[in-house]
């Protein structure tokens, strides 16, 4: 994290920036020995993606239906069918029915997916099955979940599942969305986190990997073909690519901030004046509980430029963090390459390329970040025109009908206040609903029309300026009528979506 708070004048560096989530192709691992159509194929992928026979605990029984085989194993799942060709890597943690034995998941998604390959053995012209992996790796929580115990003087051991204990807290700090994925802001911290992680992220993905196809190797050759390995030529073994292709890469700045919530507030109405076809504005809740109350955090979102987003939230409750996030790389994989100094022509072939690559992502994030913010200097401070504004007020109140509770009627309004006002207009029909009655009218009275080409109900152009400027003062057009702090607001318990009212 920057030692510094924010300000608009902050320069982004690439050597202050760090990555959080990475989405790229892995591999391939080549399998021989496998002859399609004679049952074998089947039944190595059912060893592929189960539980070790001889470790008991993972030899669980699946908790869908008793006696059957278990569904997860140490790093895929069992396929859903026959035809099914993804093993998704697990999620789920496995608890065991009688005693408190807990394995936890590997720290990063995605899926395998195997199938017959194009290539065949050059001399033998046997056949040969392809293995990929597709991951998102999350590389801040793959950091966070290393030291045991968050003490980073003791000895630890790399490892790629999770640990047992929450890291979504440290000391004081904890984060809004309840996530692991930041690391605390302490020298021995600081100090740790600049290893090179990725390195060992890859090898132990690629070491877990290998010990699922030798086991499934080792059980086809002795239990299946019953091959003598001091006898038989043919073997059933694999190798491995050091292929990758990047497809998505979050870069990332965090700034501390005495009231985190507040500073996004006012920096997110000021991005979104940027972008306001397309900027969006999501509410993710936050598990935090202070005196009582429940906190949300708001997420700010805006294209920038092809195939790059910025986004801007509150972390914990004492930092903020941006986000440039780059996405379908595939299609700049020469540019990419040639950027990190690299060859286009014999690059994309070893996991140690990856490292250079977001050290070039890095340095087109930060040019990003600086041009933002040159433009984010120069964004005025809309004028607020009360008269429009209470007109404004005026039709969206009369427009909702009463109900038999005032607090019901009061919540109405205030969520079509900030459909309409924060987040620029409302997607969905009008005909069904609580609110189509409201829609309705303020669609009859020329208050909002249908835009076609976002397919949004919109404020129309005469009260645009109104809904502009009340968010750009508080971010909240109910918070800015009521006068409340942007800090004071809960969660509605319904399925709506997110409001922000007083306690």
């Amino acid at each position: 994290m920057n030692p510094s708070p924010f300000s608009l004048d902050t320069k982004f560096l690439p050597e202050d920036a760090g990555e959080d989530k990475i989405d790229l192709d892995l591999g391939k691992w080549r399998v021989f020995g496998l002859t399609p159509g004679d049952g074998v194929v089947d039944e190595f992928k059912s060893y592929l993606s189960s539980p070790p026979e001889d470790d008991a605990d993972f030899a669980w029984e699946s908790s869908a239906v008793p006696g059957s085989p278990p569904l997860h194993g140490a790093f895929l799942c069992r396929l859903s069918g026959k035809e099914d060709r993804k093993f998704w890597l697990r999620k789920q943690a496995l608890v065991h029915p009688t005693d408190s034995r807990r394995i936890e998941p590997p720290l990063c998604s995605g899926f395998c997916r195997f199938r017959l390959d194009s290539q065949r053995l050059p001399i033998t012209g046997d056949c040969i099955h392809s293995a990929k992996l597709r991951l998102s790796l999350n590389l801040q929580r793959f950091i966070r979940h290393q030291p045991p115990y968050d003490d980073l003087n003791k000895s630890f051991r790399p490892r790629l599942q999770k640990r047992k204990d929450k890291r979504s807290i440290h000391g004081d700090e904890q984060s809004f969305d309840g996530e692991d994925n930041w690391l605390p802001d302490t020298p021995e911290w600081r100090k740790f986190a600049a290893k090179k992680h990725l390195a060992k992220y890859l090898e132990l993905i690629g070491d877990q990997m290998g010990k699922e196809l030798s086991r499934a190797c080792g059980i086809i050759e002795k239990g299946v073909l019953q091959i003598d390995p001091e006898n038989d030529w043919e073997r059933v073994g694999w190798d491995r690519e050091d292929e990758y292709s990047l497809s998505r890469v979050e870069t990332l700045w965090e700034f501390p901030a005495d009231n985190p919530i507040t500073t996004v507030w006012e920096l997110g109405t000021k991005l979104m004046h940027l972008s306001k076809a397309e900027g969006t504005a999501a509410m993710h809740e936050m598990e935090v509980k202070e005196a009582g109350r429940v906190l949300n955090s708001p997420c700010f979102s805006i294209p920038i430029a092809e195939n790059v987003r910025l986004k801007l939230y509150a972390k914990t409750n004492k930092r903020i963090r941006f986000e440039i996030v780059h996405s379908e790389l595939w299609n700049q994989r020469a540019a990419l390459l040639k950027e990190a100094g690299l060859k286009p022509e014999t690059g994309g072939r070893s996991w140690n390329e990856v490292p250079h690559l977001l050290k070039a992502l890095r340095q087109r994030a930060a040019k990003h970040m600086n041009n933002v913010m040159e433009h984010l200097r120069a964004v005025p401070t809309q004028e607020l025109k009360p008269k429009r504004l209470l007109e404004l007020l005026v039709e969206v109140a009369s427009a909702v009908r009463p109900t038999l509770s005032a607090q019901t009627r009061i919540d109405r309004i205030q969520t079509l206040l900030v459909w309409l006002c924060f987040h620029k207009g409302y997607r969905g029909g009008i005909k069904k609903g609580p609110y189509s009655d409201a829609l309705k009218t303020l669609a009859e009275r020329g208050i909002i029309r249908f835009d076609h080409q976002r397919k949004f109900y919109v404020l129309s152009d005469a009260y645009k300026d109104a809904a502009a400027a009340l968010s750009s003062i508080a971010g909240d057009p109910l918070l800015a009528l009521v006068g409340v702090d942007p800090s004071e607001f809960v969660l509605q318990p319904s399925g709506l979506p997110p409001i922000r009212v007083r306690e």
